[in-house]
C-alpha cells in the first residue's frame, strides 16, 4: 500500500429519501476494512458547504482521495466542488463511490456489492476520466457552469428527472422499495404531458433546427435504472456522445423507451448518434436541462470536454491480495 494514500468518506445521510444514513451503519465496518487505516469519515445532511469541507480535507488533513457515499446527486455535488477549485489539483485526487441512491449510474456496470450497495472502491486500479462541462444561460440571463461525469440531457429525460426529484405521492411510495418502477412511472407520466421542444443544435460544422423529443450527451452509456445507450463511448476517449431523437409522437417515444431498456438506440428512424467535441443548444423558451440528475432551467448552453480531468477508482473491490 502507498503510505501517502489517505481517503475521506463523504456520507450523505439524506440520500434516497433519508435512508442512506441507516444503510451506511450496516456497511461502515466492512467498507473501512478495505481502506487505509487513517480514512476520515464525514457524515453530512444537505444543504452542506462541500467547498469548505473539501478545503479542510485537502489542505489541512492531506486527504488524497474522496469516496462519495450516497446517490448520483451526491457524487455530482462532490465532483463540482472539486472542479471549482483547480488549485486543489483535482486531476491528482482519487474519486470513488458507494451507491446508496436510487439509480447509482456512477457505479455501472455493477461488479460487486456490499449489503446490496454497488461499490467503486478499487483504489489500487485507478484510471483517468474525462468530464463534461456545461456553461448555462438561465431565463434571467445569468451565467453558470456545471460539470458532469455521467451525462447531460434535455427533452423528455430532463423533464422526467425534474418530476423524479420533486416527487408526487406515488413516487414517495415507490422509491424506497422499487427504484425501476419509480423510474418507469416517472417517464410514463412525463410522456403524457410532454411536447416536443423547438431547438437549434450546433456541433462541429453542423447546424440543425428541429423539434426535439429527447437529447442525451454521454460520457458513460448508462442513463437511469436499466436504461442505456448502445453508443461506443468511454470515460477516457476524448469524446462526448451526442444522441437525440426528434419530432416523435407519444408512441414513438414509448418505443424509444422500450429500446433503451434493451440497450438499443442507434440505426432507428428519427434518432441521431454522433461523437462530438463541443455542442451548443439554443431554446426559444426556458427548458429544463439535466446533468447527472440535477435539473436547471436554461435558454442556452454550451457543452465542452475536460480531458482526463479526474482519476476514478475501479468499479468493485480490491482483490484479496490487495486488501489491507
Amino acid at each position: 500500500m502507498d503510505a501517502r494514500m489517505k481517503f475521506a468518506l463523504l456520507v450523505n445521510r439524506n440520500a434516497r429519501r433519508r435512508t442512506a444514513g441507516k444503510r451506511w451503519a450496516f456497511l461502515r465496518n466492512q467498507v473501512l476494512s478495505f481502506l487505509p487505516p487513517e480514512t476520515v469519515e464525514v457524515p453530512f445532511d444537505p444543504p452542506y458547504d462541500l467547498d469548505k469541507c473539501l478545503a479542510g480535507l485537502f489542505l489541512d488533513q492531506d486527504v488524497t482521495g474522496l469516496i462519495s457515499v450516497g446517490g448520483d446527486g451526491t457524487m455530482h455535488n462532490i465532483l463540482n466542488a472539486m472542479l471549482r477549485h483547480p488549485e486543489w489539483r483535482p486531476e491528482d485526487r482519487l474519486l470513488g463511490g458507494i451507491g446508496l441512491g436510487s439509480s447509482n449510474d456512477f457505479i455501472k456496470p455493477v461488479k460487486e456489492t456490499l449489503w446490496q450497495a454497488p461499490v467503486r472502491l478499487d483504489w489500487r486500479k485507478p484510471f483517468r476520466s474525462d468530464v463534461g462541462k456545461v456553461s448555462f444561460v438561465d431565463p434571467e440571463g445569468g451565467h453558470s457552469v456545471r460539470y458532469f461525469l455521467l451525462n447531460g440531457s434535455a427533452g423528455v429525460t430532463a423533464q422526467a428527472n425534474h418530476l423524479f426529484n420533486r416527487e408526487d405521492a406515488t413516487l414517495r411510495w415507490l422509491k424506497p422499495f422499487w427504484t425501476q418502477g419509480a423510474i418507469l412511472y416517472t417517464v410514463l407520466k412525463t410522456l403524457f404531458s410532454f411536447r416536443n421542444i423547438p431547438v437549434k443544435l450546433q456541433w462541429d460544422d453542423q447546424t440543425r433546427t428541429l423539434d426535439l423529443s429527447n437529447l442525451a450527451i454521454l460520457k458513460v452509456p448508462y442513463v437511469s435504472g436499466n436504461f442505456r445507450y448502445d453508443q461506443d463511448i468511454r470515460p477516457d476517449d476524448g469524446w462526448l456522445g451526442l444522441n437525440y431523437c426528434y419530432n416523435m409522437n407519444r408512441l414513438e417515444l414509448i418505443r424509444t423507451l422500450f429500446d433503451l431498456g434493451k440497450g438499443r438506440f442507434v440505426n432507428r428512424p428519427k434518432r441521431v448518434s454522433a461523437k462530438v467535441k463541443e455542442l451548443q443548444i439554443d431554446f426559444p423558451c426556458p427548458a429544463p436541462f439535466e446533468t447527472d440528475g440535477e435539473v436547471t432551467p436554461v435558454i442556452r448552453l454550451e457543452v465542452s470536454l475536460l480531458p482526463n480531468a479526474v482519476q476514478l477508482m475501479g468499479i468493485g473491490l480490491p482483490s484479496p491480495n490487495q486488501q489491507l
